[in-house]
């Protein structure tokens, strides 16, 4: 059997305590480091998460104060069925009996541009020149391929 003279004990048992005390101090303060910096992180991302609120939020603002402006220039602007109307009432005061023009289809390209898909018809080459010339008060035209199909390009002014 070992034996541990009293003296000896002691020490031993000053020496664990001792090892243990420092463990338990550095233990203490690493977790309380540990819980500084997760802590800063923390409130880092809140304030970025804040930030970014009041990011979205602005845009936000702006994207309904566009739309807005959007919507009060749309109607300045004739719908394309008054255009649909306009277009089918010059169209029949217009056709006479040396030509006919009927408004096949309408296209809005843009807030302000549409395309119409017309129809002339005619059998002498005057009443052509003729509903061509009324296209042409109309907008821009392009015959489509030899045939009595035309493409007008018509403009629209805003309202006041």
């Amino acid at each position: 059997m070992i034996a541990i003279s009293k003296r000896n004990l002691k020490k031993i048992i000053k020496i664990s305590l001792l090892l243990f005390l420092v463990y338990t101090v550095f233990y203490i303060a690493f977790k309380v480091f540990d819980y500084y910096v997760s802590y800063n992180k923390l409130e880092k991302l809140k304030t970025q998460v804040v930030q970014q609120q009041k990011q979205i939020d602005d845009y936000k603002l702006k994207s309904r104060l566009k739309k807005a402006q959007i919507d009060k220039i749309q109607k300045s602007y004739a719908s394309q069925k008054q255009i649909e109307e306009k277009v089918r009432a010059i169209f029949s005061r217009m056709s006479i009996l040396n030509y006919k023009l009927k408004l096949l289809k309408t296209n809005k390209i843009c807030l302000n541009k549409y395309a119409l898909v017309v129809k002339l018809s005619s059998d002498e080459q005057s009443g052509i020149e003729a509903g061509e010339k009324i296209l042409s008060y109309i907008g821009k035209y392009k015959r489509y391929k030899d045939s009595d199909i035309y493409v007008v390009e018509y403009n629209l002014e805003a309202k006041e």
